[in-house]
């Protein structure tokens, strides 16, 4: 009977998942939008996940996409999560919308699954942690971030990674070893490091907490022998993910002041027994996060019913008064100090323990409100132990009516969250229907502000004013409609894009009624191949001519073209050495600066003192990651690529490998010698094939060596049985 309810209730999870998000299939589809400030990460992720989705059509990955920047590693950055295998499976099979909806509801089932095993695990009551699970994946932790389509999914398999290190702990064996390095290699290809980390810490104090010296160093040998094959099992990801790491502005670590950012104010604990004390976003009456102590609400709802917080209060109180010493009580004293220290660090820059964020590894990312999903993870896990401790009264009528409570509580969260999203047809955001690569990009100004100023004071509940903010094609929705856009949404710059993107905006004088784009920011775009400029705003320019203006919501769109841009392929009549950015921008500021006829290199090169202009080149064939043209020419000359210089780009002429020199910033270039030769630029990933291979491997060792010891077993069995 116990394995029928069990059964049931796994059963159960994701059809009531299915139900709270069925408006996303039914009557028609639809996709969350939730505006953000500026952008909106729920467009943000849908373009990348489009990205993927298109690749894995072609039956390849995302290496690179030339939809972002001057192209952009968009499988290094991590977040799409391209190894993740539901990723992989519903992206492959299914239309891309679909495969999006279908994804959320996997995460968020695969996580109150797990939940739910591992409360039973530890509670030993199977009603006790159904509900406890249920009051996770609803919560306003869950639900207000599924915007941040990454961190659900790596929160996804939080419950397993801990699930998987008791496993190996306490039974170590091949099928245990193959589990933990299956989950926790699945974490981090599911692409939020953060979370990752997080999740691992908690797996191993819960392990490690309490044993004697020696049962501890036991069990931090098997964890270390697990993590490290777990590692390699995940290394095509890790390595391509600390590749790109390494060209950040913060490839150091931040700041302690920007590792701090967006901190849980004390004050908003209040939200976890009013989830909207401060106001809803939804209608534009939640303070903006730079007059709230850097408060963002999706960040910083925790809210889980005011039912759990009784719970646990009466469970407490009725300890107190039997006198029962909780203090001896393993899960409560674990979870509670799990839930003050968590408290600690998402307060961030409020906390006694803000130092720590200047240390290796909390100062490799921002958002410490971010540990809001361990303190609400450890405090239903105290609310499931004090349920289990009122069921086990003999009092029939507490068990009645804990049970109707516990209902109400779900259908209250239900409530609570099910309208706060923002819903809209496909056909209204994803406008791209013919998959083929563009050389047309697009940069944005005055979109960001136009955005945050309705958004802080209307939210989003009338949602026509962003869908007339998606014609000036934003970096979160430029993807979806076949547009390159000079911007990205990667939330950390790369140094080369960050020196060039900051001049440019300092060159952009911005006023609430206009702009001016400066000369210099004139001549940057234009050399990268930004052919049009889409502006809320009207604009004062040179080189860029307005050719429309389009009014909606009341919100004018203006476009300016530019049709005198470089091309994806250049050969410059001169070449110059520049030693400093400053350098650089000087020869750009020269009067007889052509974008055509100079390239600044970085190295000096002697055999550039020879160069001459190619003017016949060819393209035979352009994708994202791959252009081949023929070149002709009478002398050696340049080449260049305008596509950002980056590690794994491999460049041939007539199938031999050639050096590739950093130019203009962004670009790259090759030499070419005298005569009629075929060129190729090739973005091959750095040790992917290799690390792929050793992933595999070593699944493919552990999966013999389990189906070995079964089969042993089996034989063993049959043996004896045969002896009788």
């Amino acid at each position: 009977m116990n394995r029928l309810v069990h059964i049931v209730f796994i059963v159960l999870i994701p059809i009531l998942v299915y139900i709270y998000f069925l408006p996303l299939f039914y009557p028609h589809a639809q996709i969350i939008v939730t505006p953000d400030f500026g952008t909106s990460d729920a467009l943000s992720s849908l373009s990348y996940k489009y990205i993927y989705w298109q690749a894995l059509q072609k039956n390849t990955l995302p290496f690179w996409t030339p939809m972002y920047g001057n192209g952009f590693p968009l499988f290094a950055h991590g977040t799409v999560g391209a190894l993740f295998l539901p990723n992989l499976i519903l992206y492959k099979f299914f239309p891309f919308v679909l495969a999006y909806n279908l994804a959320l509801i996997t995460y968020i089932s695969i996580l109150g699954i797990g939940t739910y095993v591992l409360l039973k695990k530890i509670t030993k009551h199977q009603l006790s942690s159904f509900f406890g699970s249920l009051f996770f994946i609803f919560s306003g932790v869950v639900i207000t971030q599924i915007t941040h389509i990454s961190v659900i999914a790596t929160a996804s398999l939080l419950p397993w990674v801990i699930l998987a290190s008791l496993s190996i702990v306490s039974n170590f064996s091949l099928l245990s070893l193959f589990f933990f390095i299956f989950v926790s290699s699945q974490q981090i290809f599911a692409g939020f490091p953060q979370v990752t980390l997080m999740t691992h810490l908690l797996a191993i104090a819960y392990t490690l907490f309490p044993n004697s010296s020696e049962k501890v160093w036991k069990k931090l040998f098997r964890l270390f022998v697990a993590q490290t094959l777990s590692l390699i099992a995940a290394s095509p990801q890790i390595l391509p993910s600390i590749e790109y790491y390494r060209t950040l502005t913060s490839s150091s670590g931040f700041s302690l002041e920007t590792a701090t950012l967006f901190s849980f104010p004390i004050k908003h604990i209040l939200t976890f027994i009013l989830p909207f004390f401060f106001g809803n976003p939804r209608f534009g009456t939640y303070p903006h996060f730079q007059t709230f102590d850097g408060s963002i609400f999706w960040e910083n709802t925790g809210y889980i019913g005011i039912l759990p917080f009784i719970i646990l209060s009466i469970f407490i109180i009725i300890c107190f008064i039997r006198k029962r010493s909780i203090f001896r009580d393993k899960i409560f004293i674990f979870f509670s100090l799990i839930c003050f220290f968590s408290f600690l660090f998402m307060l961030g820059n409020n906390s006694p323990l803000y130092i720590l964020y200047s240390f290796f590894p909390f100062n490799l990312f921002r958002v410490p409100s971010r540990f809001i999903w361990f303190f609400v993870f450890s405090f239903v896990v105290l609310s499931t132990h004090a349920m289990v401790y009122l069921f086990s009264l003999k009092n029939k009528m507490v068990k009645i009516g804990l049970t109707l409570l516990l209902i109400i509580n779900v259908v209250h969260l239900i409530y609570t969250f099910h309208s706060y999203h923002a819903l809209d047809t496909p056909d209204n955001v994803i406008t791209h229907s013919v998959d083929q690569y563009k050389n047309e990009k697009v940069y944005t100004i005055g979109t960001e502000k136009t955005q945050i100023n309705y958004f802080n004071t209307s939210g989003w509940g009338d949602i026509k004013l962003y869908r007339t903010l998606f014609k000036s094609n934003t970096p979160d929705v430029s993807a979806l409609q076949g547009y390159q856009q000079f911007l990205d949404t990667s939330g950390r710059d790369m140094k080369r894009t960050a020196l060039i993107k900051s001049f440019i905006e300092q060159d952009i004088k911005e006023s609430s009624t206009s702009a001016a784009v400066g000369s210099d920011a004139e001549t940057l775009l234009s050399l990268y191949g930004v052919s049009s400029i889409n502006s809320t705003i009207p604009l004062t320019t040179q080189k860029f001519n307005k050719i429309s203006e389009q009014r909606e919501a009341d919100i004018s769109i203006y476009t300016y073209k530019n049709d005198d841009v470089l091309p994806i392929l250049s050969s410059p009549l001169k070449v110059v050495y520049a030693k400093t950015f400053m350098d650089f921008i000087s020869f750009l500021q020269d009067s007889s600066y052509n974008k055509v006829e100079l390239a600044i290199i970085e190295n000096k090169n002697n055999i550039l003192n020879t160069l001459n202009k190619s003017d016949d080149i060819h393209i035979i064939a352009l994708s994202e990651t791959e252009i081949r043209a023929t070149v002709k020419n009478n002398q050696t000359s340049m080449v260049v690529f305008n596509q950002l210089f980056y590690p794994g780009w491999v460049a041939t002429i007539d199938g031999v490998e050639a050096q590739i020199l950093a130019v203009n910033i962004l670009s790259q270039g090759i030499v070419v010698p005298a005569g009629l030769h075929v060129i190729k630029f090739l973005f091959k990933p750095s040790y992917f094939l290799l690390t792929l291979f050793l992933s595999g491997g070593l699944y493919g060792l552990i999966v013999i060596g389990v189906l070995c010891q079964f089969l042993s077993s089996r034989l063993h069995i049959f043996s004896k049985g045969h002896r009788l």
